[in-house]
Protein backbone atom coordinates (compact mmCIF):
# COMPACT_ATOMS: atom_id res chain seq x y z
CA UNK A 1 0.00 0.00 0.00
CA UNK A 2 0.84 3.50 -0.74
CA UNK A 3 1.04 4.47 2.76
CA UNK A 4 3.22 1.54 4.19
CA UNK A 5 6.89 3.17 5.17
CA UNK A 6 9.52 2.13 2.75
CA UNK A 7 11.84 -0.83 4.13
CA UNK A 8 13.79 -0.34 7.32
CA UNK A 9 11.81 2.85 8.03
CA UNK A 10 9.67 2.72 10.94
CA UNK A 11 6.99 4.89 12.11
CA UNK A 12 8.64 5.62 15.38
CA UNK A 13 11.43 6.97 12.71
CA UNK A 14 9.06 9.20 11.29
CA UNK A 15 7.69 10.42 14.31
CA UNK A 16 10.89 11.10 15.50
CA UNK A 17 11.99 12.97 12.31
CA UNK A 18 8.51 15.12 12.82
CA UNK A 19 9.31 15.83 16.31
CA UNK A 20 12.92 17.01 15.30
CA UNK A 21 11.16 19.09 12.55
CA UNK A 22 8.49 20.74 15.02
CA UNK A 23 11.51 21.70 17.54
CA UNK A 24 14.07 22.90 15.04
CA UNK A 25 10.88 25.57 13.65
CA UNK A 26 10.63 26.68 17.30
CA UNK A 27 14.37 26.84 18.00
CA UNK A 28 14.81 28.75 14.49
CA UNK A 29 11.87 31.23 15.62
CA UNK A 30 14.02 31.89 18.97
CA UNK A 31 16.98 32.14 17.52
CA UNK A 32 15.51 34.93 15.31
CA UNK A 33 13.84 36.43 18.24
CA UNK A 34 17.36 37.29 18.83
CA UNK A 35 18.04 38.38 15.59
CA UNK A 36 15.65 41.31 15.94
CA UNK A 37 16.03 42.41 18.90
CA UNK A 38 19.35 42.64 19.07
CA UNK A 39 21.18 46.47 17.44
CA UNK A 40 23.92 44.36 15.22
CA UNK A 41 26.79 46.43 16.82
CA UNK A 42 29.12 44.63 14.15
CA UNK A 43 26.49 44.97 10.91
CA UNK A 44 26.46 48.74 11.42
CA UNK A 45 30.26 49.15 11.22
CA UNK A 46 30.36 46.82 7.69
CA UNK A 47 27.05 49.42 6.71
CA UNK A 48 28.09 52.60 7.98
CA UNK A 49 31.74 52.29 6.46
CA UNK A 50 30.32 50.36 3.58
CA UNK A 51 27.71 53.37 2.85
CA UNK A 52 30.54 55.69 3.66
CA UNK A 53 33.18 54.51 1.41
CA UNK A 54 30.29 54.08 -1.62
CA UNK A 55 29.03 58.04 -0.82
CA UNK A 56 31.92 59.64 0.32
CA UNK A 57 34.65 58.92 -2.25
CA UNK A 58 38.26 59.29 -0.81
CA UNK A 59 37.26 58.65 2.63
CA UNK A 60 40.12 55.64 4.51
CA UNK A 61 38.72 53.68 6.80
CA UNK A 62 41.73 52.73 8.30
CA UNK A 63 43.30 55.68 9.30
CA UNK A 64 42.63 57.53 12.69
CA UNK A 65 41.38 60.72 10.21
CA UNK A 66 39.04 58.05 8.29
CA UNK A 67 37.36 56.61 11.10
CA UNK A 68 36.38 60.12 12.33
CA UNK A 69 34.74 61.27 9.04
CA UNK A 70 32.59 57.89 8.53
CA UNK A 71 29.80 58.22 10.42
CA UNK A 72 28.74 61.68 8.90
CA UNK A 73 29.35 60.61 5.33
CA UNK A 74 27.61 57.20 6.05
CA UNK A 75 24.65 57.80 8.06
CA UNK A 76 24.22 60.53 5.42
CA UNK A 77 20.25 60.41 4.31
CA UNK A 78 19.97 57.45 6.51
CA UNK A 79 16.36 56.91 8.33
CA UNK A 80 15.84 57.36 12.62
CA UNK A 81 15.82 54.28 14.40
CA UNK A 82 16.14 53.17 17.79
CA UNK A 83 18.54 50.40 16.78
CA UNK A 84 20.60 52.88 14.65
CA UNK A 85 21.07 55.09 16.88
CA UNK A 86 21.58 52.27 19.94
CA UNK A 87 24.41 51.03 17.34
CA UNK A 88 25.88 54.48 16.53
CA UNK A 89 26.33 55.11 20.20
CA UNK A 90 28.02 51.82 20.84
CA UNK A 91 30.21 52.18 18.22
CA UNK A 92 31.44 56.02 18.84
CA UNK A 93 35.00 55.12 18.30
CA UNK A 94 35.17 52.50 14.90
CA UNK A 95 37.02 50.21 14.64
CA UNK A 96 37.28 49.25 10.99
CA UNK A 97 39.64 46.19 10.31
CA UNK A 98 37.12 44.22 8.35
CA UNK A 99 38.50 43.81 4.30
CA UNK A 100 37.61 45.85 1.80
CA UNK A 101 35.58 43.56 0.02
CA UNK A 102 32.93 43.15 2.82
CA UNK A 103 32.58 46.77 3.44
CA UNK A 104 32.43 47.04 -0.14
CA UNK A 105 29.62 44.20 -0.53
CA UNK A 106 27.62 45.61 2.41
CA UNK A 107 27.65 49.16 1.22
CA UNK A 108 26.59 48.25 -2.51
CA UNK A 109 23.39 45.97 -0.53
CA UNK A 110 22.93 49.29 2.22
CA UNK A 111 19.89 51.65 1.89
CA UNK A 112 18.71 54.70 4.16
CA UNK A 113 16.99 51.73 6.36
CA UNK A 114 18.98 50.26 8.20
CA UNK A 115 16.71 48.28 10.35
CA UNK A 116 15.46 46.84 7.27
CA UNK A 117 19.12 46.05 5.87
CA UNK A 118 20.07 44.66 9.39
CA UNK A 119 17.26 42.59 9.11
CA UNK A 120 17.79 41.57 5.52
CA UNK A 121 21.71 40.53 6.53
CA UNK A 122 19.97 38.39 9.80
CA UNK A 123 17.55 36.40 7.35
CA UNK A 124 20.62 35.44 4.82
CA UNK A 125 22.95 34.86 7.59
CA UNK A 126 19.98 32.52 9.46
CA UNK A 127 19.96 30.26 5.83
CA UNK A 128 23.59 30.50 5.66
CA UNK A 129 23.46 28.92 9.20
CA UNK A 130 20.89 26.35 8.63
CA UNK A 131 21.70 25.78 5.08
CA UNK A 132 25.18 25.78 5.84
CA UNK A 133 24.64 22.63 8.59
CA UNK A 134 22.20 20.31 6.65
CA UNK A 135 24.61 20.72 3.56
CA UNK A 136 27.28 19.34 6.07
CA UNK A 137 25.28 16.62 6.79
CA UNK A 138 24.29 16.20 3.20
CA UNK A 139 28.27 16.57 2.32
CA UNK A 140 29.35 13.98 5.30
CA UNK A 141 26.23 11.80 4.67
CA UNK A 142 24.73 12.15 8.19
CA UNK A 143 21.03 10.56 8.16
CA UNK A 144 18.38 13.07 8.85
CA UNK A 145 18.25 12.39 12.62
CA UNK A 146 21.53 13.19 13.08
CA UNK A 147 21.14 16.57 10.85
CA UNK A 148 18.06 17.82 12.26
CA UNK A 149 19.03 17.02 16.21
CA UNK A 150 22.22 18.63 15.20
CA UNK A 151 20.61 21.78 13.78
CA UNK A 152 17.91 21.73 17.31
CA UNK A 153 20.74 21.71 19.24
CA UNK A 154 23.00 24.31 17.14
CA UNK A 155 19.97 27.02 17.35
CA UNK A 156 18.98 26.23 20.95
CA UNK A 157 22.19 25.76 22.62
CA UNK A 158 24.99 27.15 20.22
CA UNK A 159 26.17 30.03 22.71
CA UNK A 160 28.55 31.23 19.36
CA UNK A 161 25.74 31.43 17.07
CA UNK A 162 24.16 33.09 19.51
CA UNK A 163 26.49 36.14 19.91
CA UNK A 164 27.17 35.81 15.81
CA UNK A 165 22.92 36.68 15.80
CA UNK A 166 23.05 39.27 18.30
CA UNK A 167 25.78 41.46 17.03
CA UNK A 168 25.59 40.79 13.38
CA UNK A 169 29.05 39.53 12.39
CA UNK A 170 29.56 36.81 9.32
CA UNK A 171 30.85 33.47 10.82
CA UNK A 172 26.92 32.15 10.19
CA UNK A 173 27.76 32.99 6.22
CA UNK A 174 31.52 31.62 6.68
CA UNK A 175 29.63 28.32 7.70
CA UNK A 176 27.40 28.15 4.27
CA UNK A 177 30.77 28.43 2.57
CA UNK A 178 32.47 25.71 4.20
CA UNK A 179 29.58 23.78 3.86
CA UNK A 180 29.99 24.88 0.17
CA UNK A 181 33.16 23.76 0.00
CA UNK A 182 32.68 20.39 1.38
CA UNK A 183 30.15 19.90 -1.32
CA UNK A 184 32.58 20.85 -3.81
CA UNK A 185 34.54 18.07 -2.28
CA UNK A 186 32.45 15.20 -3.88
CA UNK A 187 32.01 16.95 -7.26
CA UNK A 188 33.50 14.77 -9.84
CA UNK A 189 33.50 18.21 -12.39
CA UNK A 190 36.57 18.76 -14.37
CA UNK A 191 36.00 22.41 -13.75
CA UNK A 192 35.95 21.20 -9.83
CA UNK A 193 39.24 22.65 -8.74
CA UNK A 194 39.07 25.82 -10.58
CA UNK A 195 36.15 26.24 -8.56
CA UNK A 196 37.58 25.42 -4.84
CA UNK A 197 40.54 27.84 -5.50
CA UNK A 198 38.15 30.58 -6.96
CA UNK A 199 35.69 29.70 -3.52
CA UNK A 200 38.58 29.70 -1.23
CA UNK A 201 40.01 33.22 -2.26
CA UNK A 202 37.15 34.22 -2.47
CA UNK A 203 36.10 33.75 1.49
CA UNK A 204 39.30 34.34 2.64
CA UNK A 205 39.36 38.13 0.98
CA UNK A 206 35.75 38.37 2.61
CA UNK A 207 37.36 37.48 5.59
CA UNK A 208 40.73 36.22 6.47
CA UNK A 209 40.18 33.74 9.14
CA UNK A 210 39.46 31.43 6.68
CA UNK A 211 43.15 31.49 5.23
CA UNK A 212 44.39 27.98 6.19
CA UNK A 213 41.82 26.76 4.16
CA UNK A 214 43.42 27.37 1.30
CA UNK A 215 46.74 26.87 2.12
CA UNK A 216 46.73 23.17 3.67
CA UNK A 217 44.17 22.33 1.08
CA UNK A 218 47.13 23.04 -0.90
CA UNK A 219 49.13 21.15 0.98
CA UNK A 220 47.17 18.23 0.61
CA UNK A 221 46.79 18.46 -3.15
CA UNK A 222 51.04 18.41 -2.95
CA UNK A 223 51.55 15.47 -0.69
CA UNK A 224 48.99 13.66 -2.95
CA UNK A 225 50.90 15.11 -6.20
CA UNK A 226 47.47 16.00 -7.59
CA UNK A 227 49.40 18.57 -9.38
CA UNK A 228 46.93 19.33 -12.23
CA UNK A 229 44.04 20.27 -9.54
CA UNK A 230 46.50 22.57 -7.52
CA UNK A 231 47.15 24.31 -10.97
CA UNK A 232 43.48 24.76 -11.75
CA UNK A 233 42.72 26.04 -8.15
CA UNK A 234 45.55 28.15 -8.36
CA UNK A 235 44.03 29.58 -11.45
CA UNK A 236 40.52 29.61 -9.95
CA UNK A 237 42.09 32.14 -7.24
CA UNK A 238 43.65 33.82 -9.56
CA UNK A 239 40.07 34.85 -10.81
CA UNK A 240 38.74 35.36 -8.15
CA UNK A 241 41.28 37.58 -6.47
CA UNK A 242 41.17 39.59 -9.73
CA UNK A 243 37.52 40.35 -9.62
CA UNK A 244 36.90 40.63 -5.96
CA UNK A 245 39.56 43.23 -6.05
CA UNK A 246 37.36 45.15 -8.76
CA UNK A 247 34.26 44.54 -6.76
CA UNK A 248 35.79 46.36 -4.15
CA UNK A 249 37.02 48.98 -5.97
CA UNK A 250 33.33 49.72 -7.90
CA UNK A 251 32.52 49.95 -3.59
CA UNK A 252 34.62 52.39 -3.42
CA UNK A 253 38.00 50.28 -1.96
CA UNK A 254 41.02 51.02 -4.88
CA UNK A 255 43.71 48.58 -4.90
CA UNK A 256 45.58 50.86 -2.07
CA UNK A 257 43.16 50.18 0.14
CA UNK A 258 43.50 46.33 0.38
CA UNK A 259 47.74 47.52 1.22
CA UNK A 260 46.28 49.61 3.90
CA UNK A 261 43.72 47.31 5.40
CA UNK A 262 46.67 44.72 5.66
CA UNK A 263 49.07 47.08 7.38
CA UNK A 264 45.92 48.63 9.67
CA UNK A 265 45.31 44.51 10.61
CA UNK A 266 49.02 43.55 11.73
CA UNK A 267 49.09 46.89 14.09
CA UNK A 268 45.51 46.40 15.72
CA UNK A 269 45.89 48.39 18.47
CA UNK A 270 46.47 45.79 21.85
CA UNK A 271 43.93 47.71 23.74
CA UNK A 272 40.59 46.81 21.77
CA UNK A 273 41.38 43.13 21.97
CA UNK A 274 41.97 42.34 25.79
CA UNK A 275 41.47 38.84 27.11
CA UNK A 276 38.78 40.89 29.81
CA UNK A 277 36.65 42.12 27.14
CA UNK A 278 36.04 38.37 25.64
CA UNK A 279 38.97 37.58 23.59
CA UNK A 280 38.94 34.02 23.70
CA UNK A 281 42.46 33.80 21.77
CA UNK A 282 44.69 31.05 23.79
CA UNK A 283 47.56 32.48 21.46
CA UNK A 284 47.37 35.61 23.22
CA UNK A 285 46.83 34.01 26.62
CA UNK A 286 50.30 31.98 25.94
CA UNK A 287 51.86 35.28 24.99
CA UNK A 288 50.74 37.24 27.86
CA UNK A 289 51.75 34.40 30.24
CA UNK A 290 55.38 33.28 28.23
CA UNK A 291 56.11 36.56 26.42
CA UNK A 292 56.13 34.71 23.20
CA UNK A 293 54.43 35.38 20.20
CA UNK A 294 52.71 32.29 19.06
CA UNK A 295 50.82 32.89 16.08
CA UNK A 296 53.59 32.42 13.18
CA UNK A 297 55.31 29.72 14.58
CA UNK A 298 52.23 27.78 15.65
CA UNK A 299 50.63 28.28 11.78
CA UNK A 300 54.22 26.34 11.21
CA UNK A 301 53.99 24.09 13.46
CA UNK A 302 50.25 22.40 12.41
CA UNK A 303 51.06 22.93 8.62
CA UNK A 304 54.16 20.72 9.12
CA UNK A 305 52.15 18.57 11.13
CA UNK A 306 49.67 17.95 8.50
CA UNK A 307 52.30 17.25 5.58
CA UNK A 308 53.74 15.23 7.74
CA UNK A 309 50.63 13.10 8.63
CA UNK A 310 49.43 13.06 5.29
CA UNK A 311 52.36 11.80 4.00
CA UNK A 312 52.72 8.63 6.31
CA UNK A 313 49.33 7.81 6.13
CA UNK A 314 47.68 7.03 2.02
CA UNK A 315 44.46 8.44 0.99
CA UNK A 316 42.11 8.71 3.47
CA UNK A 317 38.10 8.73 2.57
CA UNK A 318 36.95 12.21 2.87
CA UNK A 319 40.01 13.16 3.62
CA UNK A 320 39.20 16.74 1.65
CA UNK A 321 36.61 17.26 4.44
CA UNK A 322 39.00 16.85 7.38
CA UNK A 323 41.53 18.91 6.01
CA UNK A 324 39.22 21.93 5.60
CA UNK A 325 37.73 21.22 9.37
CA UNK A 326 40.96 21.18 10.43
CA UNK A 327 41.69 24.79 8.68
CA UNK A 328 39.05 25.87 9.75
CA UNK A 329 39.19 24.72 13.77
CA UNK A 330 43.02 25.99 13.43
CA UNK A 331 42.58 29.81 13.50
CA UNK A 332 40.57 29.78 16.30
CA UNK A 333 43.80 27.97 18.42
CA UNK A 334 46.73 30.27 16.69
CA UNK A 335 44.67 33.87 15.78
CA UNK A 336 45.46 36.75 18.85
CA UNK A 337 41.53 37.87 18.78
CA UNK A 338 38.79 35.15 18.72
CA UNK A 339 35.43 36.66 20.10
CA UNK A 340 33.33 33.85 20.60
CA UNK A 341 30.99 34.31 17.69
CA UNK A 342 34.21 32.82 15.37
CA UNK A 343 33.96 29.57 17.57
CA UNK A 344 30.96 28.98 14.72
CA UNK A 345 33.86 27.63 12.66
CA UNK A 346 34.27 24.70 14.96
CA UNK A 347 30.68 23.15 13.56
CA UNK A 348 31.92 21.66 10.31
CA UNK A 349 34.82 19.40 12.45
CA UNK A 350 31.78 18.79 14.58
CA UNK A 351 30.41 17.09 12.35
CA UNK A 352 33.14 15.49 10.44
CA UNK A 353 33.65 13.68 13.51
CA UNK A 354 30.28 12.45 13.67
CA UNK A 355 29.61 10.66 10.01
CA UNK A 356 29.20 7.25 9.68
CA UNK A 357 32.18 5.39 10.07
CA UNK A 358 34.51 7.87 12.01
CA UNK A 359 35.88 6.59 15.18
CA UNK A 360 34.01 6.05 18.41
CA UNK A 361 36.25 8.23 20.46
CA UNK A 362 35.76 11.03 17.15
CA UNK A 363 32.46 10.94 17.40
CA UNK A 364 32.30 11.28 21.48
CA UNK A 365 34.32 14.03 21.56
CA UNK A 366 32.39 15.88 19.04
CA UNK A 367 29.58 15.46 21.78
CA UNK A 368 31.46 16.93 24.81
CA UNK A 369 32.78 19.74 22.56
CA UNK A 370 29.56 20.76 21.30
CA UNK A 371 28.86 20.65 25.11
CA UNK A 372 31.27 23.24 26.08
CA UNK A 373 29.99 25.70 23.37
CA UNK A 374 26.60 25.43 25.02
CA UNK A 375 27.71 27.77 27.78
CA UNK A 376 24.53 29.41 28.80
CA UNK A 377 22.76 26.91 30.63
CA UNK A 378 26.47 26.72 32.59
CA UNK A 379 26.05 30.75 33.26
CA UNK A 380 22.41 30.25 34.16
CA UNK A 381 23.11 27.83 36.90
CA UNK A 382 25.68 30.27 37.88
CA UNK A 383 24.19 33.53 37.98
CA UNK A 384 26.50 34.78 35.92
CA UNK A 385 28.91 35.18 32.87
CA UNK A 386 32.23 33.68 33.66
CA UNK A 387 34.45 34.96 30.91
CA UNK A 388 37.35 32.85 32.77
CA UNK A 389 34.46 29.60 32.50
CA UNK A 390 33.99 30.61 29.07
CA UNK A 391 37.63 30.84 27.81
CA UNK A 392 38.64 27.03 28.89
CA UNK A 393 35.16 25.72 27.39
CA UNK A 394 35.41 27.09 24.22
CA UNK A 395 39.26 26.23 23.94
CA UNK A 396 38.88 22.89 25.44
CA UNK A 397 35.99 22.43 22.91
CA UNK A 398 38.36 23.68 20.33
CA UNK A 399 41.69 21.84 21.36
CA UNK A 400 39.70 18.55 21.33
CA UNK A 401 37.83 18.63 18.22
CA UNK A 402 41.27 19.61 16.31
CA UNK A 403 42.83 16.51 18.12
CA UNK A 404 40.20 14.09 16.87
CA UNK A 405 39.86 15.20 13.42
CA UNK A 406 43.78 15.02 13.16
CA UNK A 407 43.29 11.71 14.53
CA UNK A 408 40.77 10.34 11.58
CA UNK A 409 43.33 11.21 9.48
CA UNK A 410 46.61 9.85 11.34
CA UNK A 411 45.02 6.66 12.26
CA UNK A 412 44.56 3.57 10.48
CA UNK A 413 41.66 3.07 8.94
CA UNK A 414 38.77 0.56 11.22
CA UNK A 415 40.43 1.22 14.08
CA UNK A 416 38.00 1.96 16.84
CA UNK A 417 35.73 3.22 13.83
CA UNK A 418 31.25 3.02 14.31
CA UNK A 419 29.23 1.06 11.83
CA UNK A 420 27.26 3.34 9.28
CA UNK A 421 23.98 3.92 10.44
CA UNK A 422 21.26 1.57 8.62
CA UNK A 423 17.84 3.35 8.00
CA UNK A 424 17.63 4.35 4.80
CA UNK A 425 15.94 7.53 5.71
CA UNK A 426 18.85 8.17 8.69
CA UNK A 427 21.94 6.87 5.98
CA UNK A 428 21.20 8.84 3.04
CA UNK A 429 22.94 11.59 1.76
Amino acid sequence: MGSDPPPGVTPYTRLVLAALVLAALFAYARMWGRCVEAAGVDFYQFWVTGRAARLGPGIDPYTPEGRRAIPAAGLAGARYSPDLAAAAAYRRELETYSSPLLYALVGAASTTRYDRDRLAFEAASMAGLVGGLLLLGHALRLGWVARLGLLVFVLEWNEPVFADAGVGNVNRLQLALIALGFVLARTASPARAALVGALWTAATLLKPNLALLPLWLGVLFAVRRRWHELFLAGAGAAAAGVVCVILAAGGGFPWARWEEWLRAAAAMPEGIIPLDLGNLSLARALRLSTGIEMAVPAVLALSVLLAVVLRRRGPVPGEEHLVLALGALAYLLVARLVWIHYFVLALPAACACLRPGSRSAAAGTAVLALGCFAVRPVFTVLGRVDLTLEFVLMNAGALGLFAATLAELALPRGAGRRASIGTPIEASA
